[in-house]
């Protein structure tokens, strides 16, 4: 390998990262490069949203059909039953959906977190194609069919509870109409959280995935300042070092960006270069040790 001038800087890491395990010489400077961060693609959380919502509207209008069919003239037998019939068909609508929703999602999000970790890591000079476990992107896949798969359960329980309300309450028809149309503002909201959320969540595991293949061990928190739910301490970790193995300690857990349900903080990996250990180690323990003056633990 061919050095054009001395004062050019190699780290030892970067060098392994591209690939480059056998040198004779080199020379470098102590210094931690951070990564930029990587944001969640926009648009697969508005395509995710908009495929949920799709069943969402075909279920709501088949309920609203079927259950305000003949409801003046229902027994509270007879409407139980005609919830039944609906619930049955849109398990079974959704489930049949399901699987491929989650498998075009786990994929999608995986393709984009790996073409932004590849860019992020061109900024620093690292010339590699990440790559995400397929175990990681099964549990991924698993996870969000479940998570369909739940919406028309959530959805019929407060169906039921209106309808046997309307009964015993003598509701009118329009009456009626509104609460089941309330219950559809509740799943949709449901649905939005659903589709933000895992999408957040997902890009930082697979981040998680790629350092872990790559070596990476630390990283800085970043918190999202358009978050729709603000946590103080969240605010106050931003920039901080911490273990991408164990997490950053807040509010005395380890937890890891986008693991708590609303949590839009991302974070930043960040290489280290020889030397850097100590350096990392101590601003890492500088942390905890004011955090717990801030508690007012002074041991």
């Amino acid at each position: 390998m061919k050095l054009i001038s001395k004062s050019i800087s190699i780290s030892l890491v970067l060098l392994k990262l591209n690939g480059i395990d056998n040198i004779d010489c080199f020379c470098y400077n102590v210094g931690m490069k951070t990564l930029k961060p990587m944001k969640a693609n926009k648009g697969v959380e508005m395509e995710y949203r908009k495929r949920l919502d799709k069943l969402l509207d075909a279920m709501n209008k088949s309920v609203l059909y079927w259950i305000l069919a003949d409801y003046g003239n229902r027994t509270a037998k007879e409407m139980a039953r005609a919830i039944q019939k609906r619930i049955k068909q849109w398990d079974k609508v959704f489930g049949s959906k399901a699987e491929d929703i989650a498998i075009w999602f786990a994929t999608t999000v995986k393709k984009h977190t790996e073409i932004g970790f590849r860019t992020a890591l061109r900024g620093v000079g690292i010339n590699r194609y990440p790559s995400i476990p397929n175990n990681v992107v099964n549990a991924v896949e698993l996870e969000n069919e479940d998570l369909i798969r739940s919406i028309p359960e959530k959805y019929f329980l407060g169906i039921s509870t209106v309808a046997m309300m309307a009964i015993m309450y003598d509701w009118s028809a329009d009456m009626l109409q509104k609460e089941i149309e309330k219950r559809h503002g509740i799943t949709w909201r449901r649905i939005r959280t659903i589709a933000r959320d895992q999408t957040h969540k997902t890009n930082e595991l697979y981040k998680k995935a790629i350092c872990d293949n790559l070596g990476i061990k630390y990283a800085r928190w970043v918190y999202t300042w358009r978050s729709e739910t603000q946590r103080e301490s969240h605010v106050a970790a931003d920039g901080r070092l911490f273990d991408i193995s164990k997490g950053c300690l807040i509010d005395g857990e380890y937890i890891f960006p986008g693991e708590l349900i609303n949590c839009n903080c991302s974070f930043a990996p960040v290489i280290e270069e020889p030397g850097d250990e100590e350096e990392i180690k101590r601003e890492i323990e500088k942390n905890r040790y004011y955090r717990k003056i801030a508690r007012g633990d002074k041991k």
